[in-house]
């Protein structure tokens, strides 16, 4: 999808947002390799977090629209006080399980550009593999992982908290 000649390019030459004969290297340039992981790694994830919306969604007693069509809310202060304060526990669980997800994401950025070019899409899993086990610098690649789960703990726990004090 991402070579030089690939659907990515055919789409936007179809959409005249590029020459039809130019092509872009997505992960093969340092501007746009970073960007291009990225994209992969938010469309992997998309469905999951779709169907959590989802059944959040779901789960939304229909009772507190009619309550608040009632009351007369518009369609957007439904969604603002009712929908969103209602997902806040969902939406709260996505964003720290994709943000773990993405701290910790090795595999995309591996098998795409193995963390180029030019270190461009380099990110702290590649860093602490490649400081591990291409450059033999194994405690330094061990205080790495101990830093990021460090932050990936407190950033759990203050969730964890945060969630723990809105169930009461």
């Amino acid at each position: 999808m991402l070579a030089p000649f690939g659907v990515a390019n055919g789409f936007l030459a179809s959409l005249g947002l590029l020459d039809a004969n130019a092509a872009i290297a997505w992960l093969g340039d340092p501007a746009t390799a970073l960007g291009s992981v990225t994209a992969m790694n938010v469309w992997r994830a998309f469905p999951f977090f779709m169907v959590m919306l989802l059944a959040g969604l779901q789960a939304i007693p229909r009772q507190l629209y009619e309550a608040a069509e009632i009351d007369g809310a518009s369609l957007f202060r439904q969604f603002w006080h009712v929908t969103l304060p209602q997902l806040r526990g969902v939406i709260m669980t996505v964003v720290l399980l994709d943000s773990i997800w993405t701290f910790r994401a090795f595999d995309p950025v591996f098998v795409m550009t193995g963390g180029g070019p030019a270190h461009a899409s380099e990110v702290l899993a590649t860093a602490i593999y490649f400081d591990g086990f291409q450059k033999l610098k194994f405690g330094y690649a061990s205080a790495q992982a101990v830093v990021m789960f460090t932050v990936l703990f407190v950033v759990s726990a203050i969730y964890l908290r945060r969630a723990m004090s809105s169930a009461q």
